[in-house]
């Protein structure tokens, strides 16, 4: 199975021994190539997220070579 998980340091601290991390899978089910929310969409090598000012996620599928 291939997914795109976040990450995110839900700590307020500053003290990198104390982080707490989140793991969460937004997108992302078998290998492959297909559009879709959720579990529905596939990747090939997903290798970079960004979140734009709308709050839109976008996945570099790198063996796919697509922006999605």
């Amino acid at each position: 199975m291939i997914s795109c998980k976040v990450f995110e340091n839900t700590s307020t601290e500053s003290d990198s021994t104390s982080m707490a991390w989140v793991v969460s899978t937004f997108a992302g089910s078998t290998e492959g190539f297909a559009n879709g929310a959720g579990s529905t969409a596939q990747f090939d090598s997903p290798s970079g997220v960004a979140v734009d000012s709308r709050g839109n996620v976008y996945v570099a599928d790198a063996d796919n070579h697509r922006i999605r």
